[in-house]
């Protein structure tokens, strides 16, 4: 589905003014704000009263009115009946992206708001019982070579100018990082059609090409999860929000010189793992091996790094969580045990994980003991106390 050929401006927003802009967010319920025409795209007021309320019609037209040359912004959340708005960054990936939600959820992208950015890029807008707040859903990443890395005068690296350029390190190389997919949400806003050319530093508009925003319809939580995980698809580089990787087991007891779970942490068979559970190995991707969830025909659901964590940007994965980073340990706990890392490491041990020295060391020491209790049973000693 080639949604970049599909729809074109419509007519009807062809003459949208600020003022016609802020009455249609009105009638659609958003709360909306005025913006700066300066390329800024900042606002134009203190707006955090209206990521609670809607503006009056009072305010609107001490905004608007009377031909006023300013920017509008959507204001996303709760406050505009749980709206949120998904955006694709690059031209190119629109057609892809509705490809894959048109082959999960057929009709979804029809139902969706849609808006062209001055970049190129496409504003998708829905409401939805569950949102969040503003999310990169998707990262790009362009590796820079080691000769243009800035650097001080005695040749090592700066490490300051490579922060202020936003340079990001990864495995020990430096990326240039941007986003390809992000959301505005909850404390979000985002301009819309009808705000003046040089509200954008590009000095172009923004373009509704299918609907507008009084037709914004209400997708379930499953229908929204569709739309992400198609835009984490496409990502080169980790957006997870936690991790789950247990402490090293290591702990400085007599005992126990290598645990199960760092063993395995070290040479585990995570391939083996994922193909036992019904993943499917897709291709090599920027920075690991991207895999498909159990149940899925197409796209990707999943990295699997080359240090062997893996990281599922969906949440149709149960026991596992999206935007999760799973050591090896961790997602054999998860695969087989539902999280439960002792049975997990109890199983490890009988696969031939982790050294026998500790459990050598264990019945040695448990049989002393009975020897000294079986002596002083002899000898009438008491024993209490001894086992």
């Amino acid at each position: 589905m080639d949604c970049t050929t599909k729809y074109k401006k419509l007519p009807s927003t062809i003459n949208l003014t600020p003022e016609s802009t802020a009455a249609m967010l009105m009638r659609g319920e958003f709360s909306f704000i005025p913006i700066r025409i300066d390329g800024s795209k900042a606002p134009l007021i203190e707006w955090t009263i209206y990521q609670k309320r809607k503006p009056t019609v009072e305010e609107a037209d001490g905004w608007f009115a009377g031909g006023k040359t300013r920017g509008v912004a959507a204001v996303m959340g709760e406050v505009s009946g749980n709206a949120e708005m998904l955006e694709c960054e690059r031209a190119h990936l629109i057609p892809e992206f509705c490809a894959l939600v048109e082959e999960a959820a057929p009709g979804l992208i029809d139902r969706l708001v849609q808006q062209d950015s001055p970049k190129g890029g496409r504003h998708f807008v829905y409401r939805s019982s569950k949102i969040s707040k503003n999310t990169k859903l998707a990262m790009d990443a362009e590796e820079v070579a080691d000769t243009d890395l800035p650097r001080t005068e005695s040749g090592d690296l700066n490490k300051k100018a490579i922060s202020k350029l936003g340079l990001r390190r990864i495995n020990g190389k430096y990326y240039k990082v941007q986003v390809l997919f992000e959301t505005r949400g909850e404390r979000g806003y985002f301009l819309v059609a009808g705000s003046p050319a040089r509200c954008h530093p590009l000095n172009k508009p923004y373009e509704l090409v299918h609907l507008d925003f009084t037709q914004v319809q209400e997708i379930t939580p499953q229908e929204r999860e569709i739309l992400f995980t198609a835009a984490r698809s496409f990502s080169k580089i980790p957006t997870y929000e936690r991790e789950i990787a247990p402490p090293r087991e290591r702990a400085e007891r007599e005992d126990v010189s290598l645990w199960p779970g760092d063993d395995y942490n070290a040479r585990g068979d995570v391939r083996a793992l994922l193909d036992e559970d019904g993943w499917t190995y897709v291709e090599r991707g920027h920075f690991g091996e991207l895999w498909r969830r159990p149940g899925k025909d197409f796209g990707h659901s999943a990295t699997l790094f080359d240090n062997g964590n893996f990281w599922p940007f969906t949440s149709s994965a149960y026991p596992l969580e999206a935007d999760t980073l799973y050591s090896p340990f961790a997602l054999f706990a998860y695969l087989k045990h539902e999280g439960n890392f002792s049975a997990a490491s109890k199983t490890l041990y009988q696969l031939g994980y982790g050294d026998r020295l500790g459990v050598e060391r264990k019945m040695d020491n448990l049989k002393t003991m009975i020897r000294k209790a079986l002596r002083r049973q002899i000898n009438g000693e008491s024993l209490k106390g001894e086992l």
